[in-house]
């Protein structure tokens, strides 16, 4: 057991545990503890802890009257916020927390990072806000129109040939592996949409080999309708079935497309979200930090400034260590603005440093200035 509570020697006796108090009711032996944080789990609700058992009793505020506990194992608990009552463990009840904390499964759902600029057209897919990629001809661009506070980005996607289109995806343990999803669980896929008119948006959801090309497509839900757009922001949501549906051997991702067909169109997101269970939870953003460390996994852009005093013709090497460890040995290309001597190439490089090499050409002082671009992406 996680806690290991004292025993209650009178009503309103406290006990702390990673932030959260306890108080306890010694009423009728040998008593209960009590969850009194306000907000652990829910709005207003309340958790209690048998004395005799240490048991977490959880109920909602419409349940606390009488004997409404039912008692069920810790896989069969799902945050929800309804008026129906559960009984869970405290180690269920802190896994509990931690997934409340930001299940969120989709990096950059709020469209915070941009590393590779604010606005992306041409014919071909290509990345635009991280982990995000724009599908065909499709024309993306940082906007600041958002639906609250909370948000500071959306992306706009513009239709310019056939369909709008902007493409995401979570990263699967190892190739062929379903893992980190439930197969046999429900997921809720949800974000905050508006559209220059009324419109529908689609989701489409496949395991692939990738992200740009979908090579070995394994369909997961074929195209669904989330729900009407307006020209007001709007939530849309929808419950995914996994279906018990594997990946193909060579599958590395579960990837998300949403499209729009309607002509001349445009659409806004932000606030994207893929979770386990049926219900769509708010969107909690991640520490900026936090978000920007997980983007670079896939993609990063490393500064390069060193300056280098040789008195003869010689091959001078040095070392450059990445901000995140990427996901695998990335490409590299350098992009330099000062590059005295030889030209500057990369050498030895792996999914934490680079080494960077060049021949002075002979005696002198040689600077070197510019940025390194990594990529490991899907």
């Amino acid at each position: 057991m996680a806690i290991n509570f004292p025993p209650i020697t009178v009503t309103g006796q406290t006990y702390d545990y990673q932030g959260i108090r306890y108080t306890a009711d010694f009423t009728v032996a040998p008593g209960f503890w009590q969850i009194t944080t306000p907000g652990t789990f829910g709005v207003a609700s309340s958790a209690e802890v048998d004395a005799g058992t240490d048991a977490v009793k959880y109920v909602s505020p419409a349940a606390l009257e009488g004997s409404k506990y039912n008692d069920v194992q810790a896989s069969d608990v799902d945050y929800d916020d309804s008026a129906s009552s559960i009984g869970i463990n405290v180690q269920a009840g802190m896994e509990l927390l931690a997934l409340r904390a930001n299940p969120n499964m989709l990096i950059n759902g709020g469209m915070d990072m941009w590393q590779r600029g604010t606005s992306f057209t041409g014919a071909s897919n290509a990345y635009c806000a991280d982990r995000w990629l724009k599908g065909g001809d499709s024309t993306v661009t940082r906007s600041t129109d958002v639906p609250s506070s909370e948000f500071n980005y959306s992306a706009r996607v513009d239709r310019v040939g056939n369909v709008s289109q902007l493409r995401g995806s979570v990263e699967l343990s190892k190739a062929g592996s379903a893992a980190p999803f439930d197969i046999n669980g429900n997921y809720t896929f949800s974000a905050w949409v508006r559209a220059e008119a009324a419109a529908n948006i689609q989701l489409h959801i496949f395991y692939a080999d990738g992200v740009s090309s979908g090579a070995n497509p394994v369909i997961v839900l074929p195209n669904q309708t989330l729900g009407a757009v307006t020209t007001g922001w709007t939530k849309v949501s929808i419950t995914v079935p996994m279906g018990a549906i594997l990946p193909a051997a060579t599958n590395k991702a579960l990837n998300f497309v949403l499209m729009m067909n309607t002509s001349d169109v445009f659409f806004k997101i932000t606030g994207i979200k893929f979770e386990k269970g049926s219900v769509a939870t708010p969107y909690q953003p991640r520490p900026i930090s936090e978000e920007l460390a997980l983007c670079q996994r896939y993609y990063q852009i490393k500064g390069i400034y060193s300056t280098f005093r040789a008195e003869v013709n010689v091959t001078l090497r040095w070392s450059t260590d990445f901000m995140t460890q990427m996901r695998t040995i990335p490409s590299v290309t350098l992009n330099m603005i000062n590059d005295g001597g030889g030209a500057t190439s990369a050498g030895y490089v792996r999914d934490n440093t680079v080494e960077l090499q060049f021949v002075t050409g002979g005696g002198g002082t040689y600077t070197k200035r510019g940025t390194a671009i990594l990529s490991s992406e899907l």
